[in-house]
């Protein structure tokens, strides 16, 4: 188990640059003048949940310091999708990936390379909507802050929008009314990934190319089975709803769908042969084989059948996917494998504390505690590494390549909310 120094240190520089990544609109996903330092629903969600938790661990009492969730979430249901716009990937009841304004003068620069590349820019800003997880994850942080605070005005509000959004994950998340979120991207100029993996080349089959579209990715549909089940745990709850709002016959409607959702789920991405689920399904309804980081967010999502998940926690705790640096982003087996930047980005020789927390957290909540320990003990011993060696602070990745070697990730952004907020939950304890 890491020292109680290692944990105190950590957690130290984590909330020294947490105001690094809060702003009037949230959380921002790296600081004001990094290349991440603007506001990207997916990130502002995912801090957002992570900071409920440590709330929750630390049983706090004072709402006032949740005010960066109520924030993020309020953001993200003001640029919330109205119309079908190919250009900026919108649909009605879509969560906004990113929004980008000319504040600072990296955010130009962005901005002008983004223009002249076709990205939605327009009025000296971008606003896009080039992620197919924001949506879920949004419903699941806000469902999560609505039922912690019993916030019943704030609920009113923000009622329509969560509405809108289960209903775009039913009907233009839902490209072939299989039940699955899928993605293909309308503007191609933009990120042809969707999912929180967005680099181009982050999907590939055994044979190294990209599935034909359009892509369900595994992690989504389990933020799509948490966001269900929490709406209507949600709308069965009259003390938040109040009397005009609270609706059982939708809170059953809801759980009807997850419940369909989460048996079509572990049959369609389950690989019987390599006991774990698969990474996708492309459009031609074929598994995408690799193993990776992502089916590690299902453990908190809870569609994982109960007979599967000790083989899922397993599969990840083995040495080609648990690197001495924490869980990598895909197996040292796959043929497509990295430990060279920039494909290492996103496979395999990249290790990510949010990554790493989220899946931990699943682990901690299901009964795996010595496995959620191992894993948050190698994150965080990395990072301290890499801080009293390079001055590396919450880094939003780190490299240990195929033999073992740490280092860092060269254009890796620090510091990053969602590393900040995965670091606070980890050393949550040590300030009880």
């Amino acid at each position: 188990m890491a020292a109680i120094e290692t944990l105190l240190e950590i957690n130290g520089v984590a909330t020294e640059d947490l105001e690094k990544v809060i702003s009037p609109e949230g959380y921002i996903a790296s600081d004001r003048e990094a290349n991440f330092g603007a506001f990207f629903g997916r990130d502002a969600a995912i801090c957002s949940i992570f900071q409920i938790e440590t709330y929750k661990l630390q049983e706090l009492e004072d709402l006032a310091v949740l005010k960066p969730v109520k924030d993020s979430l309020v953001t993200m249901a003001v640029n919330q999708g109205q119309v079908v716009n190919e250009w900026r990937d919108e649909e009605p009841g879509k969560i906004v990936h990113e929004l980008r304004d000319s504040s600072t003068e990296k955010n130009r620069q962005w901005l002008n390379n983004l223009e002249a590349n076709n990205w939605p820019v327009e009025g000296g800003r971008l606003r896009g909507f080039e992620s197919a997880d924001s949506t879920p994850l949004f419903v699941w942080a806000g469902c999560d802050y609505l039922l912690l605070t019993k916030d019943q005005s704030f609920f009113k509000w923000l009622d329509p929008h969560i509405r809108r959004a289960i209903e775009w994950m039913e009907k233009y998340g839902d490209v072939d009314d299989d039940g699955y979120i899928e993605f293909e991207a309308k503007n191609k100029n933009t990120l042809i990934n969707q999912g929180w993996k967005d680099s181009s080349d982050s999907i590939k089959t055994a044979t190294g190319e990209r599935p034909p579209g359009p892509i369900a990715l595994v992690e989504i549909q389990g933020y799509k089975y948490r966001a269900l089940m929490k709406a209507a745990d949600l709308y069965s709850d009259k003390e938040v709803c109040g009397e005009d709002l609270f609706d059982p016959a939708y809170a059953d409607q809801l759980r009807t769908r997850a419940k369909e959702l989460r048996e079509n789920f572990n049959r369609d991405f389950w690989m019987n042969d390599k006991e774990f689920f698969a990474y996708a399904l492309g459009g031609n309804k074929k598994q995408v084989t690799d193993i990776t980081s992502n089916v590690g967010h299902l453990l908190i999502t809870g569609i994982i059948e109960r007979k599967k998940v000790p083989r899922v926690v397993n599969r990840l705790m083995q040495p080609d996917i648990l690197s001495g640096g924490g869980i990598r982003t895909l197996s040292l087996n796959s043929p497509n494998f990295s430990d060279e930047e920039p494909s290492a980005y996103h496979l395999g020789g990249s290790v990510w504390p949010h990554d790493n927390g989220i899946i931990a957290l699943g682990m901690e909540k299901l009964g795996y505690i010595q496995e959620a320990e191992i894993i948050r003990d190698r994150v965080i011993r990395s990072q301290v590494l890499l801080k009293r060696k390079y001055n590396i602070r919450n880094p939003e990745l780190f490299m240990v390549d195929r033999y073992g070697h740490l280092r860092p990730y060269n254009t890796a952004q620090q510091p990053q909310s969602w590393a900040i907020r995965s670091n606070l939950y980890w050393t949550a304890a040590i300030s009880r």
